[in-house]
Formats: structure tokens, C-alpha cells, sequence
């Protein structure tokens, strides 16, 4: 049999770290405003259904995928800007190559 004062302690503890990862989230995280159509809603809310995750992950997740295909569209622009105005400059297209394996590891 289970002594009650264990549970109460496991239980007290418990609380007392849950309190904790809430209190961290709050200081690093800021909370907004954001408006969705029902239809994104919906497929928002079924997202974080199937990944056991919470709507604010998976719009998070979303943000930070399309910033990361941006910056990569515009790395290649500047790769592609670069090679029109300077088709010669072999060695800056392998520095560029570098770069561009260097930011996938």
C-alpha cells in the first residue's frame, strides 16, 4: 500500500515543476493576437490533434518553416544576381557553394 504523504509529496512536486516550465514559457515567450478563417482553424486544430501538439506550436512551427524558404529564396536570389553580374568569378561561386553546405548542417 501507498503511504498518502508520498503521493501528496510526488503530487506537490509535480505541480511544482509544471509551475516552473509554465513560468519559463511566459518569460520567453510573448503572447499575440492572430486572426484565421474557420477553414484554417479547423485545419490548424487538426494539425495539433494529430501532432500531439498545441495550435500556438503548430502556427510557431508554420512561422518558422516559411521564414527559413524565405531566407533560403533569397540566398539563392543573391546567388543567382550575383552569377548574372559576374559569370567569371568562378571562386566566388564555389565560396557561395561553401556557404550554402555550411548553413545546411
Amino acid at each position: 500500500m501507498v503511504d498518502n504523504n508520498i503521493v501528496f509529496i510526488i503530487c506537490f512536486y509535480i505541480y511544482i515543476f509544471i509551475s516552473l516550465i509554465n513560468w519559463y514559457l511566459e518569460c520567453i515567450m510573448k503572447n499575440i493576437q492572430i486572426s484565421f478563417d474557420e477553414d484554417l482553424l479547423r485545419t490548424i486544430d487538426q494539425f495539433a490533434t494529430t501532432s500531439q501538439l498545441t495550435r500556438s506550436a503548430v502556427v510557431r512551427e508554420a512561422v518558422k518553416t516559411w521564414i527559413r524558404q524565405e531566407e533560403i529564396k533569397a540566398f539563392e536570389d543573391t546567388w543567382i544576381q550575383k552569377l548574372k553580374d559576374n559569370p567569371e568569378a568562378s571562386e566566388d561561386s564555389e565560396a557561395w557553394l561553401k556557404a550554402e553546405k555550411w548553413g545546411d548542417e
